[in-house]
């Protein structure tokens, strides 16, 4: 009697190699199928040539009677700390217009923060170096135990 055919094991060689086809092959059909729509065919500088407006698409039936309106311009807006008494409208319920609002006074128990200070000039002040000898290689020489 014969023996049964045994199973051989895929190499993982080969698994990579048969994946690296399949993206190859998917790559390569993406740029064919990209240059065959055009991407690349009739490609033009977009200052070259101005592109046309696109056609207006039909609307629906029921929609076709009513006429298109323009929303109104809107005023330019007004800040509103700008806006004097004399000038604003009805103040709705719950409202405190801006020039009404009286912010209480620091506390003058509280300390005030130091002025900012004006950092040294690089050019006449030197940092201090947490790195003895600096990148000049003027270290002073490491003590090496067991050599002292």
């Amino acid at each position: 009697m014969s023996e049964p055919p045994t199973r051989r094991s895929v190499s993982p060689a080969r698994i990579a190699l048969v994946g690296g086809v399949i993206v190859v092959g998917l790559v390569a059909g993406l740029i064919v199928d990209d240059l065959y729509r055009g991407g690349l065919a009739g490609a033009t500088p977009p200052a070259a040539e101005p592109r046309a407006a696109p056609a207006p698409r039909a609307a629906p039936s029921r929609l076709a009677a009513a006429p298109r309106r323009e929303p109104p311009a809107a005023p330019p807006p007004t800040q509103p700390w700008a806006v004097a008494p004399e000038q604003q409208g009805a103040v709705p319920p719950g409202h405190v217009p801006a020039w009404a609002v009286r912010p209480p006074r620091p506390d003058p128990t509280i300390p005030r923060p130091s002025p900012p200070a004006e950092p040294p000039d690089p050019l006449t002040y030197r940092p201090p170096m947490d790195n003895p000898g600096g990148v000049n290689r003027d270290r002073p020489p490491r003590p090496v135990p067991g050599l002292d």
